[in-house]
């Protein structure tokens, strides 16, 4: 039996995140998934502002990045991926390149795979297919509230326009122990692959919410070119079992109000 991949497929690392923390939370939320054999992936999903990525692909601004968290890294065969191994252990995660595209309709398309960013602010079926153009993989995050009334008929749109070459996600910033959104599971049965990621907030100690969300996909990815292998699996209707729970009542409501607070006074994360 192939051990497949644990995949957190909206991960962001904001500037005041730590190195450390974010990379041994990813290590130990995946080590509680009973895939223990499954590679361990972060899709990243960097807004125009947010450069990790590339910082781990300099070796100067790498070597400051990395320091003192007791993690190496090591190249793949392809630019939009890397690996990290920590040392006293020898655990891995593998990192795939991600933009998160903010549209004309204020809802977001992630281009999973792609190290080059695309302008905000085009309308989404542009975005879309410009991700599919330069090889990426375009999926759409739930959001509280951006699917409703027009955006939610853009989705159902988007949904029309492009079929299964258009990812749906879920993600933890739901209420636990509630539905899926409509859209999402009428996005299932419709053909799409759902993949769904932690999303993790900008804000000091969301570290620890990376890999605690994501999916089991079934088949053979390599640590040596992850993201093609993901888009093959992907192409050939591999079904990802989720994992992971929504956010309590109180976390729910407390994060709401801080994103709410974000946006009236911004600050730099």
């Amino acid at each position: 039996m192939q051990a497949g991949a644990l995949i957190d497929a909206h991960v962001h690392f904001y500037p005041s995140y730590d190195a450390k923390r974010f990379l041994d939370a990813a290590s130990d939320g995946f080590a509680r998934q009973p895939q223990t054999a499954a590679r361990r992936v972060l899709c990243m999903a960097e807004s125009c502002s947010d450069n990790w990525f590339s910082t781990l692909l300099d070796q100067k601004d790498r070597a400051q990045s990395l320091e003192g968290t007791g993690w190496e890294l090591h190249p793949t065969e392809e630019p939009q991926s890397l690996r990290l191994r920590r040392t006293h252990d020898g655990s891995e995660l593998l990192i795939i390149a991600g933009h998160q595209c903010v549209t004309a309709e204020d809802i977001e398309v992630l281009m999973l795979g792609q190290v080059e960013k695309h302008p905000d602010g085009q309308p989404a079926e542009v975005v879309v297919a410009a991700a599919l153009a330069a090889g990426a993989l375009p999926l759409l995050p739930w959001g509280f509230g951006k699917w409703l009334g027009r955006r939610g008929e853009l989705v159902t749109h988007l949904k029309a326009t492009f079929g299964a070459q258009l990812l749906l996600g879920d993600n933890s910033g739901r209420l636990a122990r509630t539905p899926m959104p409509a859209l999402l599971s009428e996005a299932g049965d419709q053909g799409h692959c759902l993949l769904p990621g932690s999303d993790p907030l900008p804000m000091q100690g969301e570290e620890h919410k990376v890999a605690s969300f994501g999916a089991w996909v079934p088949g053979h990815i390599s640590a040596e070119k992850p993201f093609a292998d993901l888009r093959v699996i992907l192409a050939h209707g591999a079904q990802p079992e989720p994992y992971g729970a929504g956010e309590t009542l109180v976390r729910f409501a407390r994060n709401q109000l801080l994103m709410q607070i974000r946006k009236r006074w911004p600050s730099n994360g």
